[in-house]
């Protein structure tokens, strides 16, 4: 079974850590922490070992961003879909990831949001594949183990 490498970004407080948590079949609790640095899980799936690196959000934390995201074959950028969260992403995207060789695609987190931009909006604001999710509904577990797959494979 092979092994990849798969980075999730993001502004501070979007839920990348909950959407991690996810993935490994763990209950969110209030309250949160936020990551410091990195947090790095390995997470089996049908494509083979995912060594998901969860990446803080906070800027101090971003100048390591580059070296940390090396080697990956994919980066899910995680927004909360308000649109003031939004245009941030779009500005990190612009910054951090033109350079970048892996697969890029966003997780519009918090479509449960009452002003939430829906993922389509989404997408056309950022330029790259954007996917709707509920972080805290372990529900979408299956749904975001499945977007991952799909998107590892192309």
């Amino acid at each position: 079974m092979s092994a990849f490498k798969t980075c999730l970004i993001g502004e501070s407080g979007v839920g990348k850590s909950t959407l991690s948590k996810m993935l490994r079949q763990q209950s969110v609790t209030d309250p949160r922490k936020p990551t410091i640095g990195v947090n790095i899980e390995k997470i089996p799936t049908k494509e083979g070992n995912m060594c998901l690196w969860d990446l803080a959000g906070q800027r101090r934390f971003r100048l390591m961003w580059n070296e940390f995201m090396r080697g990956s074959e994919l980066t899910i950028v995680v927004t909360d879909s308000s649109t003031k969260n939004v245009m941030l992403t779009k500005d990190l995207i612009e910054r951090h990831l033109n350079n970048s060789a892996a697969k890029i695609i966003a997780i519009a987190n918090k479509q449960d949001l009452e002003n939430r931009m829906n993922p389509g909006e989404i997408e056309a604001a950022l330029g790259i594949p954007t996917f709707g999710m509920v972080g805290i509904q372990s529900e979408n577990s299956e749904k975001l183990q499945q977007i991952i797959e799909r998107n590892i494979r192309k």
